[in-house]
């Protein structure tokens, strides 16, 4: 391409730029409806990595169940005894029930 089919070419561009403005209302409407998914999960990934990264620098808040009970019903297996461990490490009492009361044992005293 050569610099006066360049030149025509931007001449041409800022033409139809001037002739119509920027954001006219239906415009920024319709881009506005098209857009908001997109704007709505970067927003929320944008937090996330906030989140990660005040957590990462140990400025946010240290969770602590100290000093408090649960009760956890289905401690036996899967998520229940999962629960129950991290709860555990926090800092809670626990009081575990499951129908099978060997793998229950099993979660209270895993070694």
């Amino acid at each position: 391409m050569s610099l006066e089919n360049l030149n025509n070419r931007f001449m041409e561009v800022t033409k139809i730029l001037r002739q119509r403005p920027l954001w006219d209302f239906e415009s920024f409407v319709k881009w506005a409806q098209i857009k908001w998914k997109k704007k709505l999960f970067f927003f929320i990934l944008a937090v996330m990595a906030f989140k990660t990264y005040l957590k990462q620098k140990g400025w946010l808040w240290k969770k602590t169940l100290k000093g408090k009970h649960i009760y956890l019903t289905g401690g036996g297996m899967g998520i229940g005894r999962l629960m129950a461990l991290k709860c555990a490490k926090l800092g809670a009492k626990m009081t575990l029930l499951d129908i099978n009361m060997l793998k229950c044992n099993a979660t209270c005293f895993p070694f």
